[in-house]
């Protein structure tokens, strides 16, 4: 199917019916060429899919990852060589657990700025606290936490 979708990519197809067409086209060819397949090695009918499959990767979009932000790249390289060494279905699901991990971290620790200013026209000082997303339950001991350490640093609270 993956490859299938590949072709019809490299074909210029745009519309469902294309698939329609490729899968009437699989059938056929199943019903009447199947006794003559049975003798083609498996690695030809690999290096087929291999070569479908081959201009669906996009490789030029790993430069501006890594440029931008490494860590996007850690699940895709996770995936990659669980999948190559052991099963497809391990690197898939390693792959997803990574992702899921990193996510989850960036939830449970988002970014915090926190300043002091002071108040105008006191001498009073407070402190300014912005989070860079929403504060949900995995995160709230950990802000409170950093709004505790930055309170005590002050000096102000006790």
């Amino acid at each position: 199917s993956f490859s299938r979708t590949a072709v019809n990519s490299a074909s210029g197809v745009k519309t469902s019916l294309g698939g329609v067409y490729t899968g009437g086209l699989v059938i056929l060819c199943l019903a009447f060429l199947m006794p003559y397949c049975a003798f083609i090695p498996k690695a030809t009918l690999a290096a087929v899919i291999m070569t479908a499959v081959i201009f669906s990767v996009e490789h030029h979009v790993l430069k501006p990852m890594w440029n931008s932000k490494k860590i996007d790249l850690l699940p895709g390289f996770v995936c990659f060589l669980v999948g190559l060494f052991f099963e497809l279905e391990m690197g898939i699901f390693s792959g997803i657990g990574v992702h899921l991990m990193i996510v989850l971290y960036h939830t449970a620790r988002p970014g915090v700025l926190v300043e002091v200013k002071q108040v105008p026209g006191a001498r009073q000082h407070y402190l300014s606290i912005r989070p860079d997303q929403g504060i949900v339950f995995p995160s709230v001991s950990y802000i409170r936490n950093l709004i505790s350490k930055a309170a005590v640093k002050q000096g102000n609270s006790k």
